[in-house]
C-alpha cells in the first residue's frame, strides 16, 4: 500500500472525493474541515497523480456478467481470468448473447464449461447496494474513522430515456460518453447553450438517469488483487434473514460493487496482497457460517492488478446509442 505517499489531509481528501463525487470544492471543504484552497490543491494533485478518474454512470438498466466480451461497458482481464459487466434491454437479448458466447468459445476450445460463470440481475428485481463507490476501499486502506457528510439525497425512480427531447438526448449522450468535459465543452458538442447543459445535467442527476462516480485507481494506491465472489442463496431462506445477511456482508466487506437478487449476490473487492485476500475470504466464510444456514461454496475469481488490462472502463457509448434508438 502507498500510504506513506499521501499525507493525512490527502487521505481524508481522497476519501471524500470518492465518497461524494457531486460535491464541489466548497462543500468538500465543509465536510473535511479543510481550507477551500487546500481542498482545491488536493483534488488537483490527486487527479494529476492518477489516483482517480471521473465517470457519469448510466443507471437505466444493469446486468452483471463475467466472461462475455460483447456489449460490455466494463471489462478487465489478466492472463488467467476475465470479469465483464454488461447491460441489456431485455432477457431475450442477454440469453442470445450468452448462447453466442458459449458456442464461440466451445467451437474454438478456448474455455471449458467449468471455467466460466454467468449471473443475470433483472434491474427492477435487484438491490444495487454499491455501484462502484470506492470510498470504503479508501477508508480501509488508511484506517480512516470518518463520519458521513451532510447533503446528498437518493435519486428518484430513473426517468425513461424515451421521454427526453432531441436536445436532451444529445446532451445526455455527450455527458455520459465524455465525463471529463466541462459544461461549456458539452454545450459546444451538443449544439446547445451552457446554461441549458447545466440545467439538464442537474435534472439528469436528480432524476437518477445518471450518477457521478470518481473511480479509484487501485494500482496507484498499491492494491495487488481484485476478487469477485458469486454467492448463491437457498430459495427456502426466510426473506428477512436473507436481507439481514446481505446487509451484514455488504457492510463488513470492503466491496466496491455489490449487487443482490432474491437467490444470489455478487461482490467485487480489492486486496493489498494475497494474504489480505485470504484473510478477507476467511472472514467472509466465518460470517456466512455464523448465519446458521448452509450455503454452496461461492464462485471466486481473482485478478492480479499489476498484470491486469482494463479493456473497457465504464464505456457506455454503445448502450446509450441503443437506448436512444429505442426512443426514436
Amino acid at each position: 500500500m502507498k500510504q506513506a505517499l499521501l499525507t493525512k489531509k490527502e487521505q481524508i481528501g481522497l476519501y471524500y472525493l470518492i465518497k461524494y463525487p457531486d460535491f464541489n470544492d466548497r462543500e468538500l471543504a465543509e465536510a473535511t474541515n479543510l481550507k477551500l484552497s487546500t481542498v482545491t490543491a488536493i483534488r488537483r494533485r490527486l487527479k494529476r497523480r492518477g489516483y482517480y478518474y471521473t465517470e457519469h454512470l448510466d443507471t437505466e438498466r444493469l446486468l452483471g456478467r463475467f466472461g462475455l466480451p460483447r456489449k460490455s461497458f466494463y471489462m478487465v482481464s489478466d492472463p488467467n481470468s476475465e470479469i465483464t459487466l454488461n447491460m441489456a434491454c431485455n432477457y431475450t437479448d442477454i440469453r442470445r448473447d450468452i448462447e453466442a458466447f458459449q458456442q464461440y468459445f466451445s467451437f474454438h476450445d478456448m474455455l471449458e464449461e467449468s471455467h466460466w460463470n454467468t449471473v443475470i440481475f433483472p434491474y427492477r428485481l435487484t438491490d444495487i447496494i454499491n455501484y462502484f463507490d470506492h470510498s470504503r476501499i479508501v477508508q480501509c486502506a488508511f484506517d480512516l474513522n470518518l463520519k458521513p457528510a451532510d447533503g446528498g439525497t437518493a435519486p428518484s425512480e430513473p426517468t425513461d430515456v424515451q421521454k427526453l427531447s432531441s436536445k436532451e438526448r444529445k446532451v445526455f449522450k455527450t455527458l455520459v460518453t465524455n465525463p471529463e468535459l466541462s459544461d461549456s465543452q458539452i454545450a459546444e458538442k451538443a449544439g446547445v447553450s451552457r446554461q441549458a447543459v447545466s440545467a439538464m445535467k442537474k435534472r439528469f442527476l436528480e432524476d437518477g438517469l445518471v450518477e457521478n462516480r470518481r473511480i479509484l485507481n487501485l494500482g496507484t494506491l498499491g492494491y495487488q488483487i481484485i476478487s469477485m465472489v458469486h454467492q448463491k442463496i437457498k430459495i427456502g431462506m426466510p426473506e428477512k434473514e436473507r436481507e439481514r445477511l446481505v446487509r451484514r456482508v455488504s457492510a463488513e466487506m470492503p466491496a466496491f460493487l455489490f449487487v443482490a437478487g432474491a437467490t444470489e449476490f455478487v461482490m467485487m473487492t480489492a486486496h493489498s496482497d494475497f494474504q489480505d485476500y485470504t484473510e478477507s475470504m476467511t472472514a467472509y466464510s466465518t460470517m456466512m457460517k455464523s448465519s446458521g444456514f448452509s450455503f454452496e461454496n461461492p464462485v471466486r475469481i481473482i485478478l492480479s492488478v499489476p498484470g491486469m488490462t482494463e479493456i473497457r472502463k465504464h464505456d457506455y457509448a454503445n448502450i446509450v446509442d441503443q437506448m436512444l434508438e429505442r426512443g426514436d
